[in-house]
Parts: structure tokens; sequence; C-alpha cells
């Protein structure tokens, strides 16, 4: 017997509806985390080659100042100490690892200026080979400088992205990466003026 118009068919009689299963997306989380390994393992071998070359170059830089005047006990062995510190300029972006940061990174600075002040002082200091020197030690500091910025920024980022992070800690990370952001521009900006007495020479 037909079935009239309009009436519904029974739905037992129906295939049964099937749900797809979502597809299993790969685990970025793996994959974001190896990245990550591979870029601080960089960096800590690219921090490696700036100690060897901060280390030469200070050695360099003493004995330039040396040989035209400038006595080894208090001067230059403060300069080489407070140089040398810089080297320990890494941190995991925790506050007080970031505030040693900045100062190391800042006496550093402070040492290259006092390192060419002799110059005005000392005459016999060759003056060619002194800024030449100074040239590379700060270029390495600002390096070092970036190198541990990129490490604070990573660790607030992280933060950032973690919707039960501290509300602390959160801050915290943000004055730091302020913090050494600062120290980044003075050391840049110290570079830029060697370099462009370097040229003038």
């Amino acid at each position: 017997m037909s079935r009239p118009n309009g009436v519904k068919t029974n739905s037992s009689r129906l295939p049964p509806k099937t749900t797809a299963l979502p597809r299993k997306m790969p685990n970025s989380n793996k994959n974001g985390t190896k990245a990550n390994k591979a870029v601080i393992e960089k960096e800590n071998r690219l921090r490696e080659e700036l100690i060897s070359t901060l280390t030469e170059q200070t050695e360099n830089l003493v004995d330039i100042l040396e040989a035209g005047g400038v006595p080894k006990y208090p001067c230059l062995d403060e300069i080489k100490m407070t140089l040398l510190s810089c080297s320990r300029a890494t941190e995991n972006g925790g506050k007080s690892q970031v505030n040693d940061v900045a100062i190391n990174l800042e006496q550093a600075n402070n040492a290259v200026d006092q390192a060419f002040s002799y110059a005005e002082c000392y005459h016999a200091i060759d003056i060619d080979r002194l800024v030449s020197v100074l040239d590379e030690v700060q270029s390495v500091i600002v390096d070092l400088a970036r190198l541990s910025k990129k490490a604070v920024q990573r660790k607030l980022m992280s933060l950032q992205n973690d919707s039960k992070a501290d509300h602390s800690v959160l801050s915290e990370a943000e004055d730091a990466a302020s913090q050494i952001e600062s120290i980044v521009v003075k050391c840049t900006s110290a570079a830029c003026r060697t370099r462009a007495l370097k040229l003038c020479l």
C-alpha cells in the first residue's frame, strides 16, 4: 500500500547517523619544545664564542693600556675584572638574576669609557689600536645584552600565554624585560659612538 504524501517515514528504519571523530592533531607542544630547545642551545654556543672573544680582547686592551703607561694595579686589574664579569651575563628571566646581568653589562660599559679616558692622560697609548679593541669589546657587550634580552622575552612570552600564570610573576617578568631593554639601548648607543670615533681616526 502506498504511503500518503506528507507522512514521515519511520526513523527507526533509517541507518543510524555516525559522528565523525575529530582528526588527531600533531602534538604542537612537543614540536614547540624541541624548537625552543634548539634555539637555546644555539644561543648558548654563541654566548660561549662571545665570552671567548671578550676574554681575548680584554687581554689585548690591558696590554695596550699597560704599554701606554697605565698602572696595572689598581686601574687595569679593575677594568679586566669588570669586563670579564660581563661574561656572566646569562639568566633565566628571574628578576634577581636580571638585576645582576643589568649591573654587569652597565659596569662593563663604564669600564670601556674608563679605558678610553686614559688616552687623555697617557699620551703614549696607541689610540688607533685602543679604539679598535674597544670597538670589538663593545660589540661583544651589545651581543651579550641582546642574548639576555631574548631569554627574558622568552620567559615573558611563556607567562603571557599561560592563563594560570601568577600576576605578580608576570609583572616581575615585564619589569625585567623593560630593564634589560634599556640596557641594550644604552650599550648599543655607546658602541655606535665608539664605531663613529673609529671611522674618524
